[in-house]
């Protein structure tokens, strides 16, 4: 079985749960929760074989195709999703048939299987934007800085957006940012 690091963040105290790389202890870590950057050597960590509920998700990996993260908070976790160029549909994790892309954790079921999509569009190889709007409009308000969200907005995302519902929030990072 393949190990996992739980990292305390010396800042926020989040715990950020990373898989297991030889020589971790030279490497650094950004906080996805206060984005903090600090050597690993100098965090409390340990290695573990299953991740408990309570925990920051992350990984070392991002694909070299990542337009945006999308840092998805249920009040119990945090989790960083990679945005990719194209069609990026966000929603729950079932064991329903879903087209979602990017699935999250909601055992409460605020989120659909298929909550919201972000459309990175690309011209000539330049980020041009990205484009959020509902898949199709539910029970639970969906907003977006505040105002809520229908089903035929088209908004154009800016850094640091915060998608909510109903406790739920998604913020949107430039993937560059420190």
């Amino acid at each position: 079985m393949s190990k996992i690091a739980k990292i305390e963040c010396p800042k926020c105290k989040k715990t950020i749960v990373v898989d297991y790389v030889d020589g971790i202890e030279t490497k650094s870590i950004i906080c996805p929760n206060c984005h903090i950057k600090s050597k690993i050597q100098n965090c409390n960590y340990e290695l573990v074989d299953k991740v408990e509920e309570t925990t920051v998700s992350t990984s070392w990996y991002r694909p070299t195709e990542c337009v945006g993260d999308l840092v998805y908070d249920n009040g119990n976790s945090i989790e960083v999703f990679h945005l990719t160029e194209g069609i990026n549909i966000i929603g729950r994790k079932s064991n329903a048939k879903t087209n979602a892309s990017i699935l999250v954790n909601d055992d409460e079921k605020v989120i659909s299987r298929e909550h919201f999509k972000i459309e990175v569009v690309k011209t000539d190889g330049t980020i041009v934007e990205h484009r959020l709007s509902l898949v199709k409009a539910g029970v639970n308000d969906t907003t977006l800085n505040g105002a809520i969200l229908y089903e035929e907005d088209i908004i154009v995302l800016n850094f640091d957006d915060v998608i909510r519902c109903k406790g739920k929030s998604f913020k949107f990072l430039n993937p560059l940012q420190k």
